[in-house]
C-alpha cells in the first residue's frame, strides 16, 4: 500500500475517533454565556414506593453573576416528573467545588406514572433556566436531553456498588428500620427519629443523644445535612432527604470556612402604631459547627417588593443591600433567632431577603464571606 494511503486512511481513523463520545467522559450539558454544566454521573434508586435518578453535574459558572439553576419541565419518555433548582457561587473553583447533586422523581399526584417512567425509561429532558440571583436576568434557556440507555451499570438498585467507596468522603448506606418515609419535623418522636439522628451521629453532623424525640439539635443537622449536600435549607427531614441521607451518597461531615446559616424560619411583627409603617422582622440564624461557639456575626439584608424590586426606606433607595451587626452567643449545633430587623415600609415589603456575611468565634477568630459570595436566603412575609 502506497504511502499516501496510509496516511489518508490513518487520517480518516483519527477523525472519526475524535467525534466519538468517550465512555464515561464528563457530558457538557450546557455551555453558554460563561455558565457551563456538566453531567458527571446519574444514578437510578428504585423502592417499593417511588423511583428517583439522582444526578451529578459540575456548575461551571465564569460570570460575575450568582446564579440559580431551574432544572424545569423535566419528562422521561415524554411523562412529566419532579425536578430541583440548585445555585452556583460567581467564578467558581471548578477543581475545588462540589458538584451539584440534582435529582427528578415522579409526581405523587400520577398514579405512578412517573416513576415507572423513571424505572423504564430512555430518555431525559428538561429545560435549564439560568437567572441572576439578585436581578432575575435570564443567562442561559436550554432543552438538555439525556441517554438513559447508556451507563447501564450504574443503574443498579444496589447503592453498594457505586463509586463512593473509593472517596473517604462518602459513607456506606445505611438501612433504618423502615424505608417507607414520611417527613419528620420538630415534635415527632419513634423509631423513624431514632434511626434518622442515629445516622445523622455516624455521619457527624450531630453531637448529641440519640434518644428518638426530634428537636432543635435534630433539626439543626438536618439542616446543615442538607446545605452540604445542595438540597433546599430546612428543619424539616423530608423522604427525599431520607433516601438521601441513608444511602451511599451521604458525605461524611465537613465544616464550612463560615458554618453559620440562615434558617427556613422566621417571625415577623405588624406595625404597632397605625400612623407608623415600620414591621419588625427576625431571621433564625443556624450554627452548623459541631464543635465551635460563635458569639457575634453581621447580616446583610434587603428588602423586595410584590414585582422583586429591591429597596430600603424609599422608591428613590432601589437595590440598596444593608448589613447590621449582631452580637449574640450561639453554642455548637443551635438555633437562635437575630435581634429585632425594622421593616420599612412594611406596607411595601414582600420579602426579606437575608445572607450571612461575618461570623466572630469564642476565641475571637473572625471569618467572613466575600459580599458577591452571600447566599441570601429568602424569607416571604407576605403571599
Amino acid at each position: 500500500m502506497k504511502k499516501s494511503t496510509v496516511c489518508f486512511f490513518t487520517t480518516l481513523f483519527l477523525s472519526i475517533f475524535c467525534l466519538l463520545p468517550a465512555f464515561g467522559a464528563e457530558q457538557t450539558l450546557v455551555s453558554k454565556n460563561g455558565i457551563e454544566l456538566r453531567l458527571l454521573k446519574w444514578e437510578l434508586e428504585d423502592s417499593t414506593d417511588n423511583a428517583r435518578i439522582y444526578m451529578e453535574i459540575r456548575g461551571i459558572n465564569n460570570t460575575d453573576h450568582k446564579v440559580w439553576v431551574d432544572f424545569k419541565d423535566a419528562e422521561v419518555d415524554g411523562i412529566p416528573v419532579m425536578s430541583t433548582t440548585r445555585s452556583i457561587a460567581a467564578h467558581t473553583d471548578t477543581g475545588n467545588d462540589d458538584p451539584l447533586l440534582v435529582s427528578v422523581w415522579g409526581s405523587d399526584d400520577d398514579d405512578g406514572a412517573g416513576d415507572e417512567a423513571i424505572r423504564d425509561g430512555h430518555y431525559l429532558e428538561f429545560l435549564v433556566d439560568v437567572q441572576d440571583n439578585d436581578t432575575y436576568e435570564h443567562l442561559v434557556s436550554e432543552m438538555v436531553l439525556i441517554d438513559l440507555t447508556e451507563q447501564v451499570e450504574s443503574k443498579s438498585g444496589d447503592s453498594s456498588q457505586t463509586s463512593s467507596s473509593s472517596s473517604p468522603s462518602y459513607a456506606p448506606p445505611y438501612t433504618p428500620a423502615s424505608s417507607n418515609f414520611v417527613t419528620l419535623e420538630i415534635g415527632n418522636k419513634g423509631q423513624a427519629v431514632r434511626d434518622l439522628q442515629q445516622r445523622l451521629t455516624d455521619l457527624h453532623y450531630m453531637n448529641d443523644k440519640v434518644d428518638g424525640s426530634f428537636g432543635k439539635i435534630t433539626a439543626t443537622a438536618v439542616m446543615s445535612f442538607c446545605t452540604q449536600h445542595g438540597l433546599h435549607i430546612q428543619g424539616e427531614a423530608t423522604p427525599e432527604m431520607q433516601s438521601l441521607l441513608y444511602s451511599s451518597r451521604a458525605q461524611y461531615y465537613v465544616e464550612p470556612y463560615v458554618p453559620l446559616i440562615i434558617g427556613p424560619q422566621y417571625k415577623w411583627n405588624n406595625p404597632i402604631y397605625a400612623d407608623l409603617d415600620n414591621g419588625v422582622f427576625y431571621a433564625q440564624v443556624v450554627n452548623r459547627s459541631s464543635t465551635r461557639t460563635i458569639r457575634g456575626y453581621e447580616l446583610y439584608y434587603y428588602f423586595s417588593d410584590i414585582w422583586g424590586n429591591r429597596y430600603k426606606g424609599s422608591g428613590s433607595d432601589i437595590e440598596v443591600t444593608r448589613k447590621t451587626t449582631m452580637q449574640q452567643t450561639i453554642e455548637p449545633g443551635y438555633i437562635v433567632y437575630t435581634d429585632p430587623i425594622t421593616v420599612y415600609p412594611f406596607s411595601w415589603t414582600y420579602t426579606v431577603c437575608v445572607g450571612i456575611h461575618k461570623i466572630v468565634f469564642d476565641d475571637g477568630e473572625i471569618r467572613e464571606i466575600d459580599e458577591d459570595d452571600i447566599v441570601y436566603f429568602e424569607c416571604k412575609i407576605k403571599n
